[in-house]
């Protein structure tokens, strides 16, 4: 577990990670039903696609944070 500092709050990594995993959820779902629109808007699909790439990179980074934090703390 990693702590974040965001203001002047500190949050636990793996909960912002499971936020972040409950985005991508949402915005793939979305993007599945904005595709199956008979005319689905180039713009907000895009946007999605753009939001949801957001959201994985950030996951990428927490997890890949958190990966590091515990071989520090194993002395690797």
């Amino acid at each position: 577990m990693t702590r974040l500092s965001i203001g002047d709050v500190e949050h636990n990594s793996e909960d912002v990670a499971r936020k972040v995993e409950g985005d991508i959820a949402f915005l793939t779902e979305r993007l599945h039903l904005l595709e199956q629109q008979q005319k689905p808007n180039a713009v907000i699909l895009q946007t999605y696609r753009d939001m949801l790439e957001s959201r994985f990179a950030v996951l990428h980074w927490l997890r890949q944070d958190s990966a590091q934090t515990k071989r520090l703390a194993s002395g690797q």
